[in-house]
C-alpha cells in the first residue's frame, strides 16, 4: 500500500500519542493492566480523572485496553519527549549531583511502563 509521507507521519504521530497516553494511564497509582486479557483495572475516580483529559481515547482504553502496547513501547520508548531535562529560566543551574541525576533519569527513563505477562 502506498501511503505517502504525510499519511505515514500522521499514523506515526497517532500511534505515539496512544502509547504516551496509555503509559500515563498505567503509571497512575492504582491502575493495573493484564496484558493477557488486555483489561485495564482502575477505580471509577481514576477513570473520571482521565476522562477530563480526553474522554474518547480513555474510554477506548477502559473498554479495549491497548492491544499492541509492547510493540509500541519498542518503537516509541526512546523517542517520546518527557520534559525531564526542561529547566525554567528562573531556576538556578543544576549542580553536579543534580546533573548526574538528570542524566541518569534521561538515559534510563522514558514513558513506557514495563508490564510482565502472566503466562
Amino acid at each position: 500500500m502506498d501511503y505517502g509521507v504525510d499519511r505515514l507521519k500522521g499514523k506515526w504521530n497517532r500511534l505515539r500519542k496512544v502509547h504516551r497516553m496509555f503509559s500515563e494511564l498505567l503509571g497512575h497509582t492504582g491502575v493495573t493492566w493484564d496484558p493477557n486479557t488486555n483489561k485495564v483495572n482502575a477505580a471509577e475516580e481514576v477513570w473520571q480523572h482521565f476522562y477530563t483529559i480526553n474522554k474518547s481515547d480513555y474510554k477506548i482504553f477502559k473498554r479495549e485496553g491497548c492491544k499492541h502496547y509492547h510493540i509500541l513501547g519498542e518503537i516509541f520508548s526512546g523517542t517520546t519527549a518527557t520534559g525531564g531535562l526542561g529547566n525554567a529560566s528562573t531556576q538556578l543551574p543544576a549542580n553536579s549531583e543534580e546533573e548526574r541525576q538528570l542524566e541518569d533519569d534521561f538515559l534510563n527513563g522514558g514513558v513506557h511502563v514495563h508490564v510482565e505477562s502472566l503466562e
